[in-house]
């Protein structure tokens, strides 16, 4: 439901651009293709696990306006003053460099959610103690769920637990 809303700025956006682009200044474009980028992501600093559906709308709407705005114009730009012929090996360099580009930070970006990851888990889990009452009741509550279901003691134990831990996680 939420990403349906990225598609439909540039549904209207994308045939504008050759229009938009003979008119107004295509840095001009860039630069508010940016500031959309930019304002929609100070909107989602708040972002938490209760953000709902409908809150996330305004800013994919503005991602997605500002997608064709920010793009289109710097592939135009990237060829201009070069003859025809190497126009087609500039178009594909920056594909490549376009596409390596995403690739490196997907992979940054995942290395540093995985860290992160481990290192919040580690805090939460050097919170919770054996000798923690609430963290007894916690287990003994899953425990008693997971015996009414049929589990032996010792497999409602390993199952409480590694269902917290999921959960830490």
């Amino acid at each position: 439901y939420v990403v349906m809303w990225s598609g439909v700025p540039q549904l209207f956006l994308l045939p504008l651009m050759p229009f938009l682009i003979k008119r107004v200044d295509p840095r001009l474009l860039v630069a508010g293709g940016l500031i959309l980028f930019a304002v929609s992501c100070f909107i989602n600093v708040d972002m938490s696990p209760q953000t709902g559906m409908d809150q996330l709308i305004l800013p994919q709407i503005l991602r997605a306006a500002g997608q064709p705005l920010a793009t289109i114009p710097l592939t135009q730009l990237s060829v201009v003053g070069l003859t025809r012929r190497d126009t087609a090996d500039s178009a594909g360099i920056t594909s490549v460099m376009r596409n390596l580009g995403a690739s490196i930070g997907i992979a940054m970006l995942s290395t540093v959610v995985q860290i992160r990851e481990q290192v919040h888990f580690s805090v939460i889990a050097e919170a919770l103690s054996q000798n923690s009452l609430r963290l007894q009741e916690r287990l003994q509550s899953l425990g008693a769920m997971f015996a009414s279901r049929g589990a032996d003691s010792g497999t409602a134990t390993l199952q409480s637990a590694s269902l917290l831990a999921s959960q830490v996680r």
